[in-house]
């Protein structure tokens, strides 16, 4: 039963995102953003809170997880807000990870570095969608601030 509830938390992000292109507004794209990051984190906080752990599960949270960056990249870099360079970078190398797995390579599922990956890339996300919707920031220092957070992302992961 708490596996249905964890897979449909995680189901609800890619739910998601046919009404965050339907209405690209920055508030809702930054609420979008804002879920899907909150909801990667529970229902990984869940399935290990509760034992419900899945084979399953885990390979469903890191497709999700993917589909989720892969949307909202191609929507930021549409409005000139991310670079195409770092999302090429970005989905070869999660696509080496993913070839690796497949062919039996020493690559763990999950590891401290590619949570932190996967909590700044959300951050990156929210924080391009709250900049928008409040300006809180120069163009120059906001385009800086997103430059040193694509290279942190890459470098880390």
């Amino acid at each position: 039963m708490h596996r249905h509830i964890i897979n449909s938390i995680t189901f609800s992000r890619l739910l998601l995102l046919p009404f965050a292109y339907f209405y690209p507004t920055p508030l809702f794209l930054f609420i979008s953003a804002s879920w899907c990051g909150l909801s990667d984190f529970l229902d990984g906080y869940l399935a290990k809170r509760l034992n419900s752990k899945s084979n399953f599960g885990a390979k469903f949270d890191q497709i999700a997880d993917k589909i989720v960056a892969l949307y909202f990249f191609i929507e930021l870099f549409s409005r000139g807000q991310i670079a195409i360079w770092f999302i090429i970078l970005f989905f070869v190398r999660e696509g080496m990870i993913l070839i690796g797995r497949q062919f039996g390579l020493n690559i763990s599922d999950s590891n401290i570095w590619g949570k932190i990956k996967t909590v700044l890339v959300y951050f990156l996300i929210t924080i391009i969608y709250c900049n928008n919707y409040f300006h809180a920031a120069t163009a120059l220092q906001f385009e800086w601030m997103c430059l040193v957070f694509q290279i942190s992302i890459l470098a880390i992961s």
